[in-house]
């Protein structure tokens, strides 16, 4: 099954976080590096893919990297 990897897009984490707790990520949190950060899926297809995502993550905090088969 194809895998496809996503990285994170830093200024909607950004947006998304001071949206749900009103505060500034890095002033609450410190300093974070999001480029370290990958999500994985393994699905039969895009399709799937997207349903697996939006069933936990906030789809909008990533953008596809690559595909693999």
């Amino acid at each position: 099954m194809p895998k496809y990897r996503y990285r994170p897009i830093p200024s909607v984490i950004e947006e998304q976080y001071l949206q749900n707790t009103n505060q500034n990520i890095y002033e609450h949190i410190g300093q974070v590096d999001f480029s370290h950060a990958k999500l994985l899926v393994v699905a039969e297809n895009e399709e799937e893919c997207e349903k697996i995502r939006k069933g936990f993550s906030d789809v909008r905090m990533w953008e596809l990297e690559s595909v693999e088969d």
